[in-house]
C-alpha cells in the first residue's frame, strides 16, 4: 500500500529547491532550505506557496513617503489665488475710477494693447502650436463681437435692478469664479484651452456684463468689458506657464507687484481696507500652508513592495 501511495504523489522539488511546510497558521510558514531565492515575479514557477512572502518584505515599507512639503514649495501655488483675487480687486477699483471719470476712456481702450502684447509673448515663450493660437484668437474674436452686439442693450439690460442687487450678484458670481478657477496648478504646457477654464471664464464674463451695465456711456461699458475679459483670459495662461516651467522667482516678483499695486489702490479708496487685505494675504500664503504642513503628520498613507512604483509629489523628496 505504501508503494502505491508513493507512486501517485506529484513530483516534488529537487534537493536544491526543497521546501518544508509547517501548517502552524492559516497561511503557513516556510523554511527555506533551497538555494534558489524567492523572487517577486509571477511569470516564473517557483517552489514556494502562492501566499509566501520573504522575510525582508518590510524593508520597503514607508509611511507618508510623499508628504514632505515645505513652505517654499506651497507658497507659489497659494500665490496663484492671491494673484487672481488681487486682480479682481484692481478691476473693481478701476470700475469706480472709470465711473467717476478719473480715468479717461482713451486710456481704457489703450490698456488692451499691453494685454495683447503679453499674449503674444506667452505664446512665443511656450512654443504654442498653431491650433492653440487659433483657438485663443477665435475665442477673443467671439468675445469681442459679442460685446459689440450687446453694446446697445447694456444700458437697459439691468435697468430694473438696483445698485445693491447688481453688486451682490457680481460678488456671488466672482466667488464662484474664485472657487472654480484652475490657477495653473493642474495645467499642461501642451494644453491651453481646457474644460476647467469654461465655468470660471463664463462667470467672469457675467461679472463684466453686470458691472459694465452701471456705466452711463455704452463706449465705457464696452471698453471696460473688453479689458476685463482680456485680463482674466491672460492671467490663467501666464500662471499655467509659470507653474509648468517652475519659474518660482517670477511668481514671487509678480505676486509682490500685484500686492503692492492693490494695496495702493485700496489705500486711495479707504485706508481701513489695507490691513484687511494684508491679513488675507498672510492667511492664504503663510498660515494656510503651515496648517497644511502640520496636518500631514495625521495622515497614514502606508506603501510597500505590494504597491506599484510611485513618483513623489514633491520634487525635493528622496
Amino acid at each position: 500500500m505504501l508503494t502505491d501511495v508513493e507512486t501517485k504523489q506529484p513530483n516534488l522539488p529537487s534537493k536544491k529547491e526543497d521546501v518544508v511546510w509547517e501548517n502552524e497558521s492559516a497561511c503557513g510558514t516556510v523554511k527555506e532550505i533551497s538555494m534558489l531565492p524567492w523572487e517577486r515575479v509571477m511569470y516564473k514557477r517557483q517552489a514556494y506557496p502562492p501566499n509566501y512572502v520573504s522575510s525582508d518584505f518590510l524593508r520597503g515599507l514607508s509611511e507618508n513617503g510623499s508628504n514632505c512639503y515645505t513652505l517654499w514649495d506651497l507658497c507659489p501655488k497659494t500665490m496663484m489665488l492671491t494673484q487672481h483675487c488681487s486682480t479682481m480687486l484692481l478691476m473693481a477699483r478701476m470700475f469706480l475710477l472709470i465711473k467717476d471719470d478719473v480715468i479717461p476712456l482713451e486710456y481704457v481702450e489703450g490698456a488692451a494693447v499691453p494685454a495683447i502684447i503679453s499674449f503674444c509673448i506667452v505664446m512665443y515663450l511656450t512654443k504654442a502650436t498653431l491650433t492653440d493660437r487659433f483657438q485663443h484668437i477665435r475665442f477673443a474674436l467671439k468675445v469681442h463681437f459679442t460685446l459689440q452686439i450687446l453694446q446697445p442693450v447694456l444700458q437697459t439690460l439691468t435697468s430694473s435692478f438696483t445698485y445693491d442687487t447688481i453688486y451682490a450678484l457680481a460678488i456671488m458670481v466672482s466667488l464662484i469664479s474664485i472657487f472654480t478657477q484652475d490657477y495653473g496648478i493642474t495645467g499642461n504646457e501642451e494644453i491651453y484651452v481646457k474644460s476647467a477654464d469654461t465655468l470660471p471664464m463664463n462667470c467672469l464674463i457675467v461679472v463684466a456684463i453686470l458691472i459694465s451695465s452701471r456705466f452711463g456711456c455704452s463706449q465705457k461699458a464696452t471698453a471696460y468689458m473688453q479689458l476685463y475679459v482680456m485680463t482674466f483670459m491672460m492671467l490663467p495662461l501666464l500662471q499655467r506657464f509659470m507653474m509648468t516651467h517652475n519659474h518660482t522667482k517670477l511668481v514671487y516678483l509678480m505676486t509682490l507687484g500685484i500686492i503692492i499695486l492693490t494695496s495702493w489702490c485700496l489705500y486711495c479708496y479707504h485706508i481701513a481696507l489695507v490691513p484687511v487685505y494684508m491679513l488675507g494675504n498672510i492667511i492664504v500664503n503663510v498660515i494656510g500652508p503651515l496648517v497644511y504642513i502640520y496636518a500631514q503628520k495625521y495622515k497614514r498613507n502606508v506603501s510597500g513592495p505590494w504597491n506599484p512604483d510611485q513618483v513623489p509629489h514633491n520634487r525635493n523628496c528622496n
